[in-house]
């Protein structure tokens, strides 16, 4: 028996898996089809070592995820209003459209925040419509990123490849700086902050900006140094 937390990390692992976009390579799906299976069945796995799973794997789908995200987003901005309007009840597109020219938009609608404009059974309709515009805009765009817009698609994954070369760099440099500093509090600092840039390429934590990554070795630099003055 897993424990929650690592039954609850599978569940995202299955998601990932369960999702991938097009152009993954197939010898990655296999891999990762063939991880999870083992951490399935492996009730004595910990949470710290299905992360370091997660952390591989999400690193090699991390570009194909983030390049269609990006496509996919696209898309949403142009057609979910209009699908909205195609899809829902005639009360509910009123009452969106009254909240619209109060200066409100189809983001704030996604986004739940003016759910207290609609009664219980109009939320309930809401919220299924919201789920199958989501879907049907990403089957849209899982046909577009393999037709007119592959090429865009590729470029796209080619830009994310590159981004995530130059962290794992980055990632290197802040190990070789761990290996340098007698510290141990500065030490676990340091391997907190990698270990949260990890999850953020492994969907466990949140996004964070590449500037970020760019600038952690020196800001760590700056703090040593000032530990060494004030020593």
């Amino acid at each position: 028996m897993h424990h929650p937390a690592t039954k609850h990390t599978l569940d995202i692992f299955k998601r990932i898996y369960d999702k991938l976009p097009p152009l993954v390579p197939d010898e990655i799906k296999k891999e990762m089809k063939e991880k999870f299976d083992e951490a399935m069945e492996d009730g004595e796995l910990t949470l710290e070592e299905l992360e370091d799973i997660m952390i591989t794997y999400g690193k090699k789908v991390w570009p194909y995820i983030q390049a269609f995200e990006k496509i996919y987003e696209v898309y949403k901005h142009e057609l979910s209003e209009q699908l909205f309007h195609q899809r829902a009840s005639q009360s509910l597109k009123e009452k969106y459209d009254f909240f619209k020219e109060t200066g409100g938009s189809f983001h704030d609608l996604h986004s739940g925040a003016i759910s207290i404009f609609f009664d219980h059974n109009e939320r309930s309709e809401l919220a299924a419509l919201l789920v199958d515009l989501d879907n049907e805009l990403r089957q849209h765009t899982y046909q577009a990123v393999l037709s007119h817009d592959r090429d865009e698609y590729e470029d796209k994954i080619d830009h994310y490849k590159e981004l995530l070369e130059e962290a794992e760099e980055h990632f290197q440099a802040l190990e070789k700086l761990i290996d340098s500093i007698e510290y141990k509090y500065f030490v676990e600092d340091i391997k907190d902050h990698l270990r949260a840039f990890e999850y953020s390429f492994s969907f466990l934590g949140p996004k964070i900006a590449i500037n970020e990554i760019r600038g952690i070795k020196e800001y760590y630099e700056g703090r040593l140094d000032e530990v060494k003055y004030r020593i």
